[in-house]
């Protein structure tokens, strides 16, 4: 689908018994490249395109002046490895980009 031009977002079920919800994101960017996106395309998925699929584009999704954002600070290039976004080194929530 993604190859065909479907755009991709990662959907974790919040509900779901026995689900921790960051976790169960960030193992969701792992099935997406697991599945053949690029660990970047899977990332564009978990902020661009979630972001979209909500119809939250205009604050949030992306870094930029008066957005809203939540950040990770990895040790290691999750490019490399999409296991890294869980070891993060710093978390920065709920901020807005001025």
């Amino acid at each position: 689908m993604h190859r065909a031009g479907v755009c991709i977002a990662p959907s974790t079920d919040a509900g779901a018994p026995g689900v921790v919800i960051g976790r169960a994101a960030h193992r969701e960017l792992e099935f997406l490249v697991e599945s053949g996106l690029t660990a970047k395309e899977a990332m564009t998925a978990g902020t661009c395109n979630a972001a979209g699929d909500i119809r939250r584009s205009d604050c949030l999704g992306t870094l930029e002046r008066g957005k809203q954002a939540g950040l990770i600070a990895v040790t290691r290039d999750p490019q490399k490895d999409m296991r890294m976004t869980l070891k993060g080194g710093a978390v920065v929530l709920n901020r807005v980009a001025t």
